[in-house]
């Protein structure tokens, strides 16, 4: 008989045959899986430090690090000055005018503080008129208007603004244009009935400052010239009174230049302090004007009533000039040793960038890219025993 007769006869051969060549599959257990799925925290990538000769790599390496070294010593430690600690405090003012100007013309006439200021001193602003438009003898009633302007007497109708308006009638004005009747002081002011005076002197008019500034963050200092008397003159060191004129030529325009319209002018007093031994203080002015060049400028009225018998009257007062808004700021400079620990750590970041740089080049542009990764990257054996 055959061995495969005899294979085919006893059927118990053949399935131990079978059951040696099939594995049995076991199902993992969620621990496995769990375990498989933890098994990057038993890898641990350490850096490897390897010399490449390629000038390539040298070039871009040098390049990249002097280029992040300038960039923290120029712009982080020298334009931007990060190391420093610096505080801003708003601090008072007083400001004074001081001197006077005259009206030319056939009534000369000097113009005081007192008269160019009638409503009083202000203590953080001033005004310096240049220009004044004076109308005498003004009476409460029924004239020609010439802001109302029109054309037609359908232009002025009294529903439109009620109580201003007077009547559908549209009338020639003394400046040869037209206008709407309403209730006000006549005469309006016009070249007519009105009178021009150009005040001369007035840009030579002394502005006095006196201020007081409190540190109490950075420094703990305070500045105060309240009790001063002294008057140091621009463009003296430390300089507390101004000329108007040489104000309003750091805004970039001539007094002469704004004589008819006026002007609003800032003006601010900056204390710089440093700190050191002395803490020494600089003092600087900063002006800038509010108002727009080809705007309408600054006016101010005020009239002066009387009585002549049982009628009222009163003078009117226009007053074109230049206003000055005053405010102090005090600025407080020192060197900030966490500032400085801040910066030094963030240099220290910013080079390692430079060997970033050169990586990315090494492995991802160069085309022996390939050659580079294996010498860079090596994985180890398991040394991980079984679990």
């Amino acid at each position: 008989m055959s061995e495969r007769d005899e294979d085919e006869e006893n059927p118990l051969n053949n399935g131990e045959m079978r059951d040696e060549d099939e594995e049995e599959v076991v199902p993992r257990t969620r621990w496995q899986r769990f375990k498989d799925f933890m098994s990057f925290l038993k890898d641990y990538q350490t850096s490897k430090d390897v010399s490449i000769k390629d000038r390539r790599l040298g070039y871009i390496y040098k390049i990249s690090f002097v280029v992040i070294l300038l960039y923290l010593i120029i712009v982080v430690f020298l334009i931007n000055k990060q190391y420093l600690d610096i505080e801003k405090v708003n601090g008072d003012i007083y400001v004074t005018l001081i001197g006077s100007a005259r009206s030319t013309g056939d009534n000369e006439y000097v113009w005081d503080i007192t008269e160019e200021n009638p409503w009083g001193h202000e203590t953080v602003s001033a005004f310096v008129p240049s220009k004044v438009i004076i109308t005498k003898k003004q009476t409460y009633g029924l004239c020609v208007d010439p802001l109302l302007y029109c054309e037609t007497d359908d232009d002025c109708d009294p529903i439109d603004l009620p109580n201003v308006i007077e009547g559908n009638h549209c009338q020639d004005t003394s400046e040869g244009t037209k206008g709407c009747g309403s209730w006000k002081w006549c005469p309006p002011e016009n070249n007519d009935t009105s009178v021009i005076y150009y005040l001369e002197g007035a840009s030579h008019q002394i502005l006095w400052a006196r201020w007081k500034v409190e540190f109490d963050m950075v420094g703990s200092t305070t500045k105060d010239t309240y009790s001063t008397d002294d008057i140091e003159l621009y463009p003296g060191p430390n300089s507390n009174a101004w000329e108007v004129n040489d104000i309003t030529l750091l805004t970039g325009s001539n007094f002469s230049d704004i004589t008819d319209k006026g002007a609003v002018i800032q003006v601010s007093v900056v204390v710089l302090c440093v700190a050191n031994p002395f803490e020494d203080c600089n003092t600087h002015m900063q002006a800038r004007r509010l108002d727009e060049v080809d705007g309408g400028g600054y006016s101010i009225q005020y009239a002066h009533y009387y009585r002549e018998g049982d009628t009222l009257y009163r003078d009117l007062y226009h007053m074109k000039g230049v206003r000055f808004l005053f405010d102090s700021l005090g600025v407080y400079i020192g060197i900030s040793l966490y500032k400085i620990v801040l910066q030094i750590s963030s240099a220290l970041g910013l080079l390692i960038a430079a060997s970033a740089i050169t990586d990315g080049v090494m492995l991802s542009l160069l085309k022996e890219k390939s050659h580079f990764r294996m010498l860079k990257v090596k994985e180890s054996q398991d040394f991980n025993e079984d679990d």
